[in-house]
């Protein structure tokens, strides 16, 4: 079946859309306790906790390693329950995504949610506010939510919603409109300290480069058509 893009109008596709979003947030707690396992630093005090004890627990005499094996499992066990409470925090920043986010005080009568569908199922969604709230002509566009379930990543999907963003924004708000991604976007929160928070920066590195492309190719198109 086709791929379609289309604005998500009824309360069950906005709701339907607004567990996508929460959805993706969820998957930033896998995303993050990966960065946390394999961070050179924790591997660095893993290491040495095994080190010390071996060095503590081990009887050389009895060629016995069962104690120093059972508190290494111990650590390690430790060790990843928690870094699965310190990205918990991910899951409770999905639970809380309640309807009321789409219809803050900066929207005019809520945000433009499109969705993509493919077979009837919806696999993408992106969250557009024209800004200033009172005047949309001269106005920019604010893209505060991106995201395809799993699955369907890296497949154009989520381009295919830049470009229709786009459009929305350039028929709207004039041909010379910013579009951007908002600061406090729904992804942006991070719980972590800034050293675990790389794969998140590199995800809005490549976010910001997709969408500037997808600008320079609209501009494009428009000139060709003169």
């Amino acid at each position: 079946p086709p791929l379609s893009l289309e604005p998500l109008l009824t309360y069950d596709d906005k709701v339907a859309g607004l567990n996508l979003i929460a959805d993706s947030i969820a998957q930033m707690k896998q995303r993050a306790a990966h960065s946390m396992v394999f961070h050179p630093l924790c591997i660095t005090l893993l290491f040495l906790t095994w080190a010390a004890i071996y060095r503590w627990a081990y009887e050389p005499a009895t060629a016995d390693p069962s104690m120093a094996l059972l508190l290494s499992c111990g650590v390690t066990m430790t060790y990843l329950t928690a870094i699965r409470y310190f990205t918990d925090g991910y899951v409770s920043l999905a639970e809380n995504l309640r309807w009321s986010w789409l219809e803050g005080p900066g929207s005019v009568e809520g945000d433009f949610i499109i969705g993509a569908r493919y077979g009837g199922a919806l696999i993408g969604v992106l969250v557009l506010r024209l800004e200033p709230r009172f005047s949309f002509r001269g106005g920019k566009g604010v893209i505060r939510a991106w995201t395809t379930r799993l699955r369907y990543r890296g497949k154009g999907i989520g381009r295919d919603l830049l470009d229709g963003a786009i459009r929305i924004v350039k028929d709207r708000c004039g041909k010379d409109a910013e579009v951007g991604f908002a600061q406090e976007h729904a992804n942006s929160t991070m719980i972590l300290p800034a050293m675990f928070n790389g794969v998140f920066r590199r995800d809005e590195v490549r976010a910001a480069k997709v969408l500037e492309k997808a600008l320079e190719e609209w501009e494009a198109s428009k000139r060709k058509k003169r």
